[in-house]
């Protein structure tokens, strides 16, 4: 396989965007394979307006998320999964069945995976 380099930084600034408020919940509303139109999606999510807009943004700069404008009166717009979108539903599948298998236990807030803390003292301690 040929895949192109890729830095940590494209990794971690794409968990940072799908980490922010309401784009799980954006994804998900989209994931059945139904286009959604704004109104849906704000009513859905009870989000603001400002922030759905700026996350439906990043999203379709991520090549995630698709907008469609039908040229009609009044107009109408609705929001659907990009190809990339649906196989990122996916992979969200295949995490949720890794944590049902593993039983994989919430982090307490008090703890970080940057601490190397986890599972109690280090065997430094």
């Amino acid at each position: 396989m040929n895949d192109p380099p890729h830095t940590g930084c494209d990794f971690e600034a794409t968990i940072a965007t799908l980490g922010q408020k309401h784009v799980l919940g954006i994804l998900r509303s989209l994931g059945d394979g139904r286009p959604r139109r704004f109104h849906e999606l704000r009513d859905g999510l009870r989000v603001n307006p400002r922030t759905l807009t700026a996350r439906l943004v990043e999203l379709q700069r991520l090549g995630v998320v698709a907008r469609k404008v039908h040229h009609v009166v009044p107009r109408k717009v609705e929001y659907d999964l990009t190809p990339m979108g649906r196989d990122l539903i996916q992979i969200f599948h295949t995490l949720r069945r890794w944590r049902v298998k593993y039983a994989v236990r919430p982090v307490p807030p008090t703890e970080s995976l940057s601490s190397g803390r986890l599972d109690g003292p280090s065997p430094e301690d």
